[in-house]
């Protein structure tokens, strides 16, 4: 994401089609075009830099959350251990911390701990990512499956859950 060539707002965009050689067009045809814009980066209410790519037109943020939200964001890494770094992998939260507390807005979405203007992904959202070949989505390294292209730039990490009866980290991939 280049700052220099993004458009920001109040700015005008121009979108240009070039119709093949020979190709012929007819008036009664529609074309429509979905532009979707995306910000390179968003920052949340505790400054932390988030970067943002477009995936089915839809923005998403390139990386887990990293917000401590008043000590409640685990730390933690893929090798069973908490760290004390929250660059790669981003912080874990319990529902509730996630939640804040927060009903749907009049659009159905429910923002939580996300920054402003942001939402939890919806069922969905999520169901996009979901039906995404996984190689396109995750970042090479870390993973125990080789073949990682990451194509769509999501730069997923491999991560699990932190089980609070036993005090752990599990179901890492």
């Amino acid at each position: 994401c280049n700052k220099e060539d993004n458009i920001q707002e109040g700015q005008r965009a121009y979108l240009k089609l070039q119709i093949p050689n020979g190709a012929q067009y007819h008036y009664d045809s529609l074309l429509v075009v979905n532009l979707y814009i995306c910000p390179c980066t968003k920052t949340d209410d505790e400054s932390n830099d988030y970067e943002i790519i477009a995936l089915d037109s839809k923005c998403w943020f390139k990386s887990n959350m990293r917000r401590e939200d008043g000590g409640k964001g685990l730390l933690y890494n893929s090798d069973m251990t908490e760290v004390q770094d929250d660059s790669i992998y981003g912080r874990l939260y319990t529902w509730e911390t996630v939640l804040k507390g927060d009903v749907c807005d009049n659009d159905g979405y429910l923002r939580g701990i996300c920054p402003e203007g942001w939402h939890l992904p919806t069922v969905e959202e999520m169901g996009y990512l979901f039906g995404t070949p996984a190689e396109n989505l995750r970042i090479d390294g870390n993973w125990v499956v080789d073949g990682n292209n990451n194509v769509t730039e999501f730069s997923a990490q491999p991560a699990g859950f932190y089980n609070a009866s036993t005090q752990r980290f599990e179901g890492m991939f």
